[in-house]
């Protein structure tokens, strides 16, 4: 049985494909289904497992032709009707995306300390409860996004970014039982060699014999995790000696309440038990002459040093101080 299963409409029953849809995952596990028996043979460039049969190594696009030609031959296709729908694309890089199924890494938002203590939702929330916010409706936004907010997913599969190096064993899954050990020794050939040190790294030279029962984790750390560490980096480390900790002052723009402002909460209730900053500014965005938000991924900024070169710093500088930022939800500026 599931919600999302209703009467009025087609037959009332439905497949489940459990490693390519959230509430398909959802209802397969609430009835017991191991991690094991999901089938997953989609790859991350979305080719499948040169392992599965009959389709292995074409793209999901190409298969989809082959899967109803087997079955028609077969005798188990009942009938064929094509449709155009739409499909998930990806918002910067506007390209499809697949949902599948992968190992990921978590912060526990509602996870009790094992040395006792409130949970991490708990300590972002009475954070929240601490700052000062201007505008004022920046409380109320900030303080819903961490109310209702699952798990962060800290993991990413990606090529570039800053590695979660640590080695789990290739049959349980389970981390090194001296990673933090580990950890420490790999940053110290980081600091010198840069990322590739992780990358060109060989597990027996940190392992010993054990290195094949382990293997290296490929994931890199969600970005947002990087930006909402940086007051550990700045405030504490490179500018220790002119900044206080927490700041008094973080300012962004209406989108940081689920970025910046966010990651930076939950990476100070991490360490500390509280926020990084005792007050949030949040202004608004800049937007071309036609009103569109101005964005990298658009193409339609403005260079602040093209305005400095062409009519003086003072002007810019006298267009942000003349705006009523807290009045206004986005700034203006016509090319």
């Amino acid at each position: 049985m599931a919600e999302y299963v209703t009467l009025d409409t087609g037959t009332g029953i439905v497949h489940s494909a459990p490693a390519y849809g959230v509430d398909d995952f959802l209802t397969c596990k609430a009835y017991g289904m191991p991690d094991g028996d999901i089938l997953n043979p989609v790859m991350g460039d979305g080719h499948y497992a040169s392992t599965l049969p009959l389709f292995g190594g074409k793209t999901i696009w190409d298969a989809n032709r082959d899967i109803c030609e087997a079955m028609k031959q077969v005798g188990t296709l009942f009938n064929l009707n094509m449709m155009t729908h739409s499909y998930m694309h990806c918002w910067r890089h506007k390209t499809p995306i697949v949902y599948r199924a992968t190992s990921q890494w978590f912060a526990g938002m509602d996870v009790k300390p094992r040395a006792g203590g409130i949970t991490l939702r708990e300590a972002a929330l009475k954070g929240v409860a601490q700052t000062r916010f201007f505008p004022d409706w920046g409380r109320a936004r900030l303080n819903a996004m961490i109310a209702n907010r699952p798990d962060w997913t800290l993991s990413r599969q990606r090529q570039w970014g800053v590695p979660m190096a640590f080695f789990v064993h290739k049959e349980t899954g389970e981390l090194h039982p001296r990673t933090s050990e580990l950890l420490e020794e790999i940053a110290k050939r980081v600091e010198k060699e840069g990322i590739e040190a992780w990358q060109r790294l060989d597990p027996a030279e940190l392992l010993g014999d054990e290195a094949a029962m382990y293997e290296k984790n490929r994931d890199t750390l969600d970005v947002w995790f990087d930006s909402g560490a940086t007051h550990l980096t700045v405030l504490r480390t490179s500018h220790a000696d002119i900044l206080n900790w927490p700041a008094d002052l973080y300012l962004e723009g209406s989108d940081q309440h689920r970025g910046w402002f966010h990651s930076s909460l939950l990476t100070g209730c991490m360490l500390d038990g509280q926020p990084p900053y005792r007050m949030l500014l949040t202004h608004g965005f800049v937007v071309d002459g036609e009103g569109k938000k101005m964005s990298k991924s658009l193409g339609n900024v403005i260079a602040p040093q093209k305005v400095f070169d062409s009519l003086g710093a003072d002007i810019l500088r006298l267009w942000v101080a003349a705006t009523d930022f807290p009045g206004n939800s986005v700034f203006l500026m016509k090319s």
